[in-house]
């Protein structure tokens, strides 16, 4: 993970790293609910009131063993990762 001390919510002074350590105390319960399904995201490069996308293909840094999957739907193919690579507790 890169850029730790980025700004995400400037109005309530939380960065990065506080997401990423807050969703470390909660994979352990959010995990089971996640686990094996379907996982997008949605990019904000320029923080949370800049403009999003939804990233379509896998990161460059994605790990071979990682499972992917390219779903179909109107008007183009979307990517889509398993949530457990992201997630695991195991």
């Amino acid at each position: 993970m890169s850029n730790l001390e980025k700004l995400y919510f400037p109005k309530d002074g939380l960065r990065k790293k506080d997401i990423a350590a807050y969703n470390e105390r909660i994979a352990s319960m959010l995990s089971p609910y996640l686990r094996d399904g379907p996982l997008s995201l949605r990019r904000f490069p320029d923080g949370i009131h800049g403009k999003a996308f939804f990233q379509k293909d896998p990161a460059a840094q994605t790990p071979h063993w990682a499972p992917t999957a390219v779903i179909s739907k109107d008007g183009g193919r979307v990517f889509c990762a398993q949530t457990w690579t992201a997630f695991s507790t195991t």
